[in-house]
């Protein structure tokens, strides 16, 4: 194909473009979108009500910045998770990948950790942060909440939150409502110079975050409340995620329309027509045009995944998330923000439930800051092609488009075909639900589903017209079109036997069988469905076979798996080839998730590959940008593995400090069970000692029985010649879901040694362990306790302190790229604890295995695979970054708490811990 620098291209006049070669009107159908809804955009932009500025306008083709259109390309960074010395380096990758915006959190916690303690400084200092991206020329984006969920301990509340009387939070409850408009008003006061009606770069502020609960009024007051504090700004407030809940704000007591907020989307973009799936698509579209009139396409949050311990990574593929960025634009999308962009690292106690240290990691820019390749000049190509025909872009109104006769060149399609994949009801954008693909619709003999369905059929939501079959296909099963009285699409479900098993028979299918079998949905022994002769329980693997259907969610789960769910996989080879028109700005897409598509245009042919866009000249026909061609490596080659590694140099060996069980310098002792124990440390610690007295008779060897808190860790020690047992109980990170009220850490269950139920003695809590109190993981604190020799035996015990010191590694880059390299701790050969580097807390690591389910690794959306299992069975990070500006040229000191002895069958070994220097991937610029 032809190319053309999109850089020198620029739009043609409208006579010329008047002339342009079109196809053939008769051969072309209508896109399944609400073209009335779309229209043309409005003659008179719209204004936040009140403004006294004209700096923000915005209409729905997009927004108008000081009077000028701008297609807002932009990345989420969190200042909370990035040291200042970074945010700069960050920005100018940024702006050097094409993109004109940042987003960010305010995160509530990480400024007023104890009510009326407000820090606004060092790596707090907000303000700086947005000016550090203004002189970037980068637009700011502040989403300011005070609840942005995030992935941040608590979702950004502070703990004290808890004690102040509130009834629930992000609710109507008066205290919550008190402390909710205090800290947003002091947030909007430390910013409100660098609001864009001031001058600034602050172009949207966001109020709530992901507001998926039923009280209404507290989401009116909640957006009343934000645009009472910025009274007189031409900014708009926003409102994520849910479309129905926000467009019901945008109503006066009439029901008509009345702007108060805009209202934006989260998620992954599915090519749905006619459902509103909750997700950024099509439909989504049409129906914010038509109950939002006058307002943009906003999606705030296309998402990368973050990563959680015992849990195998998961990554995304560059061209199927360039594919939905482009349908966004096509759709007439005027806003689009990566979340992230680079998600930076959970330092310290930061992060939310069980998510780890590294933050987002499958991103353009990396959790240790460096360019992901060769994703990062696929996106910068992208946007950069974007970027040149933003003008063209936004100087027409949204089109319906039009679909173009095309063929398949080859490629296998997978219509009708099911399979096992990740249930969908842990997403947060609708937890408890799961997707339509996943849901079924069943009725025992004689009677009919709730639409009047035949009996015994199992029919697919996604496709009332679907019904599976059990005579197509075995491997994987297949769906036919329903049919009354097909026994092939005939179904029992064995409540006795666990089974769905077919009512028809066909040839057994077991090497050396003979005769007629009932089929049965089989697991295979993991995660690929599959119909199989239906075992009795006496047969080898019956477990292989046992699912059953969720009458709560009509999910068809997997019972040897539960977290596994019979899915509908989206439709394929039914996909077409669309034309999206913007004057000489074209967009042509292949929707079909399988087949190459050829479609001519303009007296062209063009060949797409499966589920991708082509940005082409109109006018010259040159493909710009094909988001099919961007192709990343093989999923086992990625991450930082393939950076280039230098080690650096240890100058003392490593030596070990030993905690003393039920040790701290705080204690409180309790007649009548334990404490819950964020109420005491207040999340300054990870760590509590818990002890009481081991009843008569128990020795030490008893078993212990104990349960730790929300995904909370304990380790009890029974020490018999005290008389004592101690239990030492690991926080791990405060949920960022659902209501603070409900985390509860520590000993929150009974607790039994030597089979005698002990939880309701007198016990003492004891917190901020010496070697914390003392701060030995600081330079000026590392003397302040005596430090043994390592030994084999101290190697291996439990919660103990390691230290040593390494000098800086020999610089193995080019040193006129000083913005790719980056320092970080291996720790592959640990356990679980924490790193500290010269006082630095670089937070948890935990070497646990990450564990793989399902062919997909969640979310799924339609039955379409999003994300990707990597590095299945291996630890989920072992790689830990150290900002750059808390490295020294000699004499690092790195401290090591672990806080567990191994499990049994492992050994930590520290001499495989390694502090080295990374590097850009090979192959980049």
């Amino acid at each position: 194909k032809a190319t053309v620098s999109v850089l020198n291209w620029r739009p043609l006049p409208l006579s010329v473009r008047a002339n342009m070669a079109r196809p053939s009107a008769a051969a072309l159908a209508l896109l399944l979108t609400v073209a009335a809804a779309l229209g043309p955009a409005a003659a008179v932009p719209q204004a936040v009500p009140g403004a006294l500025d004209a700096a923000v306008r915005f209409d729905n083709r997009s927004f108008i910045l000081n009077g000028e259109r701008k297609l807002l390309l932009s990345g989420a960074v969190h200042y909370a998770r990035i040291l200042p010395e970074d945010w700069a380096r960050v920005f100018k990758l940024a702006k050097a990948m094409g993109l004109n915006a940042i987003q960010t959190y305010f995160m509530w916690n990480f400024h007023e950790p104890v009510r009326g303690n407000l820090t606004w400084s060092g790596r707090r200092d907000l303000a700086a942060f947005v000016r550090a991206a203004e002189a970037e020329g980068l637009h700011v984006v502040l989403r300011v909440g005070p609840f942005v969920c995030g992935e941040y301990y608590f979702g950004g509340i502070p703990i004290w939150v808890r004690d102040s009387g509130l009834k629930c939070d992000k609710c109507s409850d008066p205290i919550w409502e008190a402390e909710m408009e205090r800290i947003v008003g002091i947030a909007v006061d430390q910013v409100r110079p660098l609001l864009a009606s001031n001058g600034g770069p602050i172009v949207m502020l966001q109020v709530e975050n992901e507001y998926n609960g039923a009280d209404q009024a507290y989401l009116d007051w909640a957006v009343d409340m934000a645009n009472k504090a910025t009274a007189g700004s031409s900014v708009p407030w926003i409102l994520c995620h849910d479309h129905k809940q926000c467009a019901a704000v945008n109503r006066d007591a009439s029901g008509a329309y009345a702007f108060k907020a805009i209202c934006t989307i989260n998620g992954f973009w599915m090519d749905e027509h006619t459902k509103n799936p909750a997700q950024p698509s099509p439909i989504w579209a049409a129906e914010q045009f038509a109950n939002n009139p006058g307002q943009p396409l906003a999606w705030t949050e296309d998402q990368g995944w973050f990563d959680q311990w015992g849990v195998a990574q998961r990554v995304r593929e560059s061209a199927d998330q360039l594919y939905g960025i482009a349908r966004h634009h096509v759709f007439g999308g005027s806003y689009h923000n990566h979340y992230m962009l680079t998600g930076g690292n959970n330092y310290g106690l930061q992060a939310g439930g069980q998510v780890v240290t590294a933050y987002a990691p499958d991103t353009a820019i990396d959790y240790l800051l460096l360019r992901k390749q060769p994703r990062y000049d696929y996106y910068a190509a992208f946007y950069k092609t974007l970027g040149a025909l933003a003008g063209e872009l936004l100087a027409h109104p949204v089109t319906t488009g039009r679909v173009l006769p095309s063929n398949a060149t080859g490629g296998s399609g997978t219509a009708g075909l099911t399979s096992l994949l990740h249930c969908t009801d842990d997403d947060p954008a609708h937890m408890g639900v799961l997707d339509a693909t996943q849901q079924w619709r069943f009725a025992p003999a004689g009677s009919r589903d709730a639409e009047g369905n035949a009996a015994g059929q199992l029919r697919s939501v996604s496709s009332a017209k679907m019904c599976l079959d059990s005579q197509v296909s075995h491997h994987p099963p297949k769906m036919t079109a329903c049919a009354d009285g097909k026994a092939s699409q005939l179904w029992v479900l064995d409540t006795a036997a666990t089974h769905v098993r077919s009512v028809a028979q066909g040839p057994c299918l077991a090497r050396g069988a003979s005769g007629m079998c009932h089929y049965c949905l089989d697991n295979g022994g993991g995660a690929s469905l599959q119909l199989w002769d239906c075992k009795s329980k006496g047969a080898a693997s019956p477990s292989h076979q046992y699912f059953y259907l969720d009458a709560k969610e009509s999910g068809i789960r997997a019972n040897a798996s539960a977290g596994n769910c019979v899915t509908y996989q989206a439709s394929a080879g039914a996909g077409r080839v669309e034309v999206h028109e913007y004057g000489a700005a074209v967009f042509l897409s292949n929707t079909d998730t399988t087949e190459w598509l050829a479609a001519s245009y303009g007296g062209a042919r063009y060949v797409l590959r499966p589920q991708s866009v082509q940005i082409v000249n109109g006018t010259t026909g040159a493909v710009l940008y094909d988001t099919g061609a961007a192709v990343d490596p093989p999923i086992p080659q990625r991450g930082v593995g393939a950076h280039v590694r230098t080690r650096a140099p240890q100058t003392t060996a490593w030596r070990v400090h030993a905690e003393d069980a039920g040790a701290g310098l705080h204690t409180l002792t309790t007649v009548s069970g334990p404490h819950e124990q964020l109420n005491l440390t207040n999340s300054n610690s990870d760590y509590m000692w818990y002890t009481t007295d081991l009843p008569e008779g128990v020795g030490s060897n008893a078993t212990v029985q104990v349960k730790g808190g929300d995904y909370g860790f304990v380790y009890p020690t029974v020490d018999a010649a005290a008389g004592k047992l101690h239990v030492l109980s690991a926080a791990m990170g405060a949920t960022n879901v659902g209501q603070i009220l409900d985390v509860q850490k520590g000993l929150t269950g009974s607790v039994k040694v030597g089979g005698k139920d002990v939880t309701q003695q007198a016990w003492t809590q004891a917190w901020m362990m010496p070697g914390e109190a003392k701060e030995i993981y600081t330079p000026a604190g590392v003397d302040r306790v005596a430090w043994a020799p390592l030994t084999p035996e101290a190697e291996q015990a439990a919660h103990v302190w390691f230290r040593a010191s390494f000098d800086m590694p020999a610089a193995a880059a080019d040193e006129a790229k000083p913005a790719q390299t980056a320092f970080a701790l291996d720790l592959k050969t640990m356990w679980k604890g924490q790193a500290y580097v010269n006082g630095f807390h670089l937070g948890r690591y935990y070497l646990v295995p990450g564990e793989c389910s399902g062919a997909c690794a969640p979310p799924v959306k339609n039955g379409h695979c999003y994300m990707h299992w990597k590095d299945c069975g291996k630890p989920t990070q072992t790689i830990y970054h150290i900002p750059t500006s808390v490295m020294k040229p000699a004499g690092n000191l790195v401290v090591l708490f672990e806080e567990a002895a191994p499990p049994a069958g492992t050994t930590r070994s520290l001499d495989g811990v390694e502090l080295v220097q990374l590097h850009e991937h090979p192959g980049s610029d």
